[in-house]
C-alpha cells in the first residue's frame, strides 16, 4: 500500500511538472537548493538569479496553483513540502555547478541580511546600516528568518563553504544570545569554529574560542572556561591585545556569572584584573570595554562591603555606556546600580534604577533580561512599602520567562512571588495556588528541595 501511495504522489507531482513552462520548472528547481522550512520572496529572487523580483512572484504564483509550493497567508513566505523537495533534488533540470552557484548565492544573501542586521543589536558591528533603519526591523527579518539562518550555517560547514561558515555565526550570536537560544549558539559556535581551523583562519578561530565561551558560560561552565582559556592564547600568539582582553574579561567574571564567587580573596583578584584589563582598553579606545571593567570593579567592591567606592565605579560605568551608545550595556547598568542602591538602603533610589532598566530592556526587546529586571523591581518595591506592585512585577517576570518557555527560571519566579504574596497579604487560595505551581515545576527538573522549600510557603 505505501509503494502505491508513493508511487500516487510521484505520478502526481510528474503531471505537474511536465506541465510547468520551463522558466518555471527552473525556478522550481532552485528553490529546492533552500536548506531552510521556507523562504520570502526576496530570498527567492536570489535563487532565480536576480530574476525581476515580479517575474519571481508571478512564477511562484503559478507553481502554487500547480500545488508544487504554498504561500502562508500572514506572513507572505513561501514553504515546499518535504516530498516535493525530493522529488525536485532528483530532477535532472539543473547541473550540479548550477545548484552549487545557487546556493552560494543565497548563502551569501543570508550572511549579508545577517551582518546588516547585526549593525542594530551589537555596538561597533560594521555593516549597511541603511538596510534595517532600525533595531526592531533587524529583529523582526532575524525571528522571520531565524531557521532558514540555523540552517545556512549547516548547510555551509556540509558543503564546506568555510567563510560563510566562519562568518555568519559572527552575525548570528547577538541575536541568539538575545533569544536566549543557547542550544542553537553553541551549535553555530562550534561550526564557526571548525570552520575557522578549515581554512586557516587564525583570528577567527581565535574569535570562535571566545564565542564558544560565551555561549557555554551557563550550561557548562568549565568547558566554557578552557574555551576563553584558548581563546586568550591565540589571540596572544596573533599579538592581538584586544582580542586577548575581551576573552581575559569573560573568563575573569565567569565565576560571578554563574554565582560560583564566594569569598573575598577572589573579589580582591577580580578587581585587580579588570582595573589592568581598562587601562588596556582605554588605550585601544574600546569605550564599552571601559565601562564593562568599571562596572565589574563596582560589582567586586560592592560584594567587599566598600558600597560608596562600588557606587562610584558603576556610575562611572553608567556614564562610559551612555556615551558610547551601548544600550545594552547601559540596560546591565541600571539594573546593577539598582542591586547595590538597594543593598545600601537606598531603595527609593534603586526602584528608579529597576524601572529604568525594565523600560531599556523593553525598548531592546531583551525579554530575558526584562523579566529579570522585573524580579528586581518587585524586591525594591517591598523595600519602599509597595507589596502590590512587587506583586504585579513578579507577575509579569512569571509570565514573560512563560512566554520564554525558560521553565525552571519560571519556576524561581513563581517561587519569588509565593513570597512577594506571603508579604503583601495576599489571598490564601492565590498563594496555594502559586506555591504548587512552583513546587510542580521544581519537580519536573528533578529539584526535590525546591519543591519543599517553596511548599513550606503555603498558608
Amino acid at each position: 500500500m505505501l509503494e502505491d501511495s508513493q508511487r500516487a504522489v510521484r505520478s502526481v507531482l510528474d503531471s505537474s511538472y511536465r506541465r510547468l513552462a520551463p522558466a518555471h520548472r527552473k525556478l522550481f528547481l532552485l528553490l529546492s537548493v533552500n536548506p531552510g522550512p521556507d523562504l520570502s520572496a526576496e530570498a527567492a529572487t536570489v535563487l532565480a538569479e536576480r530574476t525581476a523580483p515580479p517575474r519571481v512572484r508571478r512564477g511562484l504564483a503559478t507553481l502554487a496553483r500547480a500545488s508544487l509550493v504554498r504561500a502562508d497567508p500572514e506572513t507572505g513566505r513561501w514553504r515546499m513540502h518535504d516530498l516535493v523537495r525530493a522529488y525536485a533534488v532528483e530532477q535532472s533540470g539543473l547541473a550540479a555547478e548550477q545548484r552549487e552557484a545557487a546556493l552560494d548565492r543565497l548563502l551569501d544573501h543570508y550572511t549579508a541580511g545577517a551582518r546588516d542586521a547585526n549593525v542594530q543589536l551589537s555596538p561597533g558591528a560594521t555593516g549597511d546600516r541603511t538596510h534595517f533603519r532600525d533595531r526592531r526591523r533587524a529583529l523582526s527579518w532575524l525571528d522571520a528568518e531565524h531557521a532558514n539562518l540555523i540552517a545556512a550555517v549547516q548547510a555551509a560547514r556540509s558543503a564546506r563553504r568555510h567563510r560563510v561558515g566562519v562568518e555568519l555565526p559572527a552575525h548570528l550570536k547577538e541575536y541568539l544570545t538575545l533569544r536566549n537560544r543557547t542550544e542553537e549558539l553553541t551549535t553555530v559556535m562550534g561550526v564557526a569554529l571548525d570552520a575557522a581551523r578549515s581554512c586557516g583562519d587564525r583570528i577567527g578561530e581565535a574569535r570562535a574560542w571566545n564565542d564558544l565561551g560565551n555561549a557555554l558560560s551557563k550550561p557548562d561552565p568549565a568547558r566554557a572556561a578552557d574555551a576563553y582559556r584558548t581563546s586568550i592564547a591565540r589571540y596572544q600568539e596573533l599579538g592581538i591585545r584586544h582580542g586577548a582582553a575581551v576573552a581575559r574579561h569573560n573568563l575573569t567574571t565567569l565565576p560571578s556569572r554563574v554565582g560560583r564567587v564566594k569569598d573575598a580573596e577572589r573579589f580582591e583578584e577580580s578587581a585587580a584584573t579588570h582595573r589592568s584589563l581598562r587601562t588596556t582598553f582605554l588605550a585601544l579606545g574600546d569605550r564599552p570595554g571601559v565601562a564593562a571593567c568599571d562596572l565589574t570593579v563596582g560589582l567586586c567592591l560592592y560584594r567587599l562591603g566598600r558600597n560608596e567606592e562600588a557606587l562610584e565605579s558603576i556610575r562611572l560605568a553608567l556614564t562610559g555606556f551612555q556615551e558610547s551608545g551601548d544600550r545594552s550595556g547601559e540596560a546591565d547598568t541600571w539594573g546593577n546600580l539598582g542591586v547595590v542602591l538597594n543593598g545600601s538602603g537606598r531603595a527609593t533610589e534603586a526602584v528608579a534604577a529597576f524601572r529604568t532598566a525594565v523600560d531599556m530592556y523593553r525598548d531592546l526587546d531583551d525579554r530575558r533580561s526584562t523579566a529579570t529586571a522585573h524580579l528586581n523591581l518587585a524586591v525594591g518595591l517591598l523595600a519602599v512599602g509597595e507589596p502590590a506592585d512587587a506583586v504585579e512585577a513578579d507577575s509579569r517576570a512569571v509570565a514573560l520567562f512563560r512566554e520564554l518557555g525558560m521553565a525552571h527560571a519560571e519556576g524561581e519566579a513563581l517561587e519569588k512571588l509565593a513570597r512577594c504574596l506571603r508579604s503583601a497579604g495576599g489571598p490564601d487560595a492565590e498563594r496555594r495556588s502559586v506555591c504548587e505551581a512552583a513546587a510542580a515545576v521544581y519537580r519536573r527538573f528533578g529539584d526535590e528541595a525546591g519543591a519543599e522549600r517553596v511548599l513550606g510557603l503555603l498558608p
